[in-house]
């Protein structure tokens, strides 16, 4: 039971209530179902974008847990009110039971569309959120500014030991890169040196506690893939600057935990530069100054400091978060699936969404103002309106903006600030 906004009066009823009068609705026995249904405008505001559409007045079908246990909250939030509601939020992969995340057999190896566009309003959110620094580090010796950053961490062996076909014959691993869709659907049995759960448990989740811990990273995003020996790999986008050889030792020094490094080690001591050009670049495409360099670091470092990590640069990028979407919202079906859980939010992040609220007279003008200004950002799909605008540029053509006064209000109390009267 609790009070609740339905059709702009407060009416005391329960979820069943709800059905039921949902039901009397629509049945075709009553004279009710004469009245047609009132449409009421909608405007999400995003970081980015802005999007109208229309929603039927009508309650829908609430959803009943079939175990009357689960059924924690008794609350609905109408679509004019701002959804604060923790429950809803993605959980870090070190805030739950690991074999929640790694043995859940709903878990879909594939991107969703629905979960892309997650990803996306969060990297929007974070490029919002993200304040602009300017870096002054006497490693590199210059100054430069800062907002993200794009990370990228390796394994230095192979994870995968062998495949056997359906004669249970060994596949040469010359061999693997042509059949991995066959592998995630069956047709070949992997035999694996270090599964996607183990990586995950042992590696990633400390890797994420050393950076809240270490760095006091609040947002980031990261997404797992696979490569063409069917190692996994795990892209990262942070909020805080961390120096490149830093990044390597931590990566390197959490891998030691198990024995990938002495594996690496005792592959490539005691190899001639040819030797090592051969395992490394058997197809001859990468330059011979950068290999010479490889291997003369790796000979300086007594071959116990793998590069397992890589820091994409995106200073002169000009649409970043279009840049890291589309490495974290694409699909490789000719690739080996992840088992588990394929990317997640921090928690703090997780709690950016998006501002609701009903279309008023003073939010059209606004928006038709802006559509006037902003013609090539306009677009109309078949269920909704979109406006591709920075909400700093909404800020920049609007004075005392409705459109921006709500989405500070909703982004500072998310934050615990003092929201700003609309």
């Amino acid at each position: 039971m609790g009070n609740y906004n339905l059709f702009s009066g407060d009416i005391d009823l329960s979820k069943k209530e709800i059905f039921n009068l949902r039901h009397l609705i629509s049945s075709e026995e009553t004279p009710l179902n004469s009245f047609q249904k009132n449409y009421i405008k909608y405007v999400s505001i995003y970081p980015d974008k802005i999007c109208t559409y229309t929603r039927s007045d009508v309650p829908r079908r609430p959803r009943f847990s079939k175990d009357k246990s689960n059924d924690k909250s008794d609350k609905i939030f109408t679509i004019d009110t701002i959804n604060l509601d923790k429950s809803e939020s993605l959980v870090d992969i070190d805030r739950q039971p690991f074999s929640k995340l790694v043995d859940d057999n709903e878990v879909d190896p594939r991107l969703s569309k629905k979960a892309g566009s997650r990803i996306k309003t969060a990297l929007s959110w974070m490029y919002h959120l993200s304040k602009q620094k300017l870096i002054n580090d006497d490693r590199i010796k210059r100054n430069f500014r800062f907002k993200l950053n794009f990370i990228t961490l390796t394994l230095p062996v192979l994870q995968v030991h062998t495949i056997y076909d359906s004669q249970n014959n060994i596949v040469p691993q010359s061999e693997w890169e042509y059949i991995w869709p066959l592998v995630n659907y069956g047709f070949y049995q992997v035999k694996y040196n270090y599964t996607d759960a183990y990586v995950k448990q042992m590696f990633l989740n400390q890797f994420i506690t050393e950076l809240r811990s270490r760095y006091h990273v609040q947002y980031y995003v990261w997404r797992a893939e696979t490569q063409k020996n069917g190692n996994i790999h795990f892209h990262f986008t942070l909020d805080k600057y961390i120096y490149h050889e830093d990044l390597r030792n931590l990566w390197n020094r959490i891998l030691s935990k198990s024995k990938m490094i002495k594996k690496y080690q005792k592959k490539f001591s005691g190899l001639s530069l040819g030797d090592y050009k051969k395992i490394v670049d058997p197809e001859n495409k990468k330059a011979h100054k950068k290999l010479l360099q490889a291997y003369e670091f790796g000979q300086k470092t007594n071959w116990t400091s793998p590069n397992t990590t890589d820091i994409h640069s995106v200073r002169h990028i000009t649409n970043i978060v279009g840049y890291l979407s589309g490495y974290y919202c694409k699909n490789n079906e000719h690739r080996r699936y992840v088992d588990g859980y394929i990317w997640r939010l921090s928690n703090k992040l997780s709690e950016f969404k998006q501002v609701i609220t009903c279309e008023s007279n003073r939010i059209s003008d606004e928006l038709d103002y802006l559509v006037k200004c902003f013609k090539s950002k306009f677009h109309i799909h078949d269920h909704c309106q979109l406006l591709y605008l920075n909400i700093r540029d909404v800020f920049n053509t609007i004075q005392n903006s409705i459109i921006v006064n709500l989405f500070e209000s909703y982004k500072n109390k998310i934050l615990g600030l003092n929201p700003i009267p609309i």
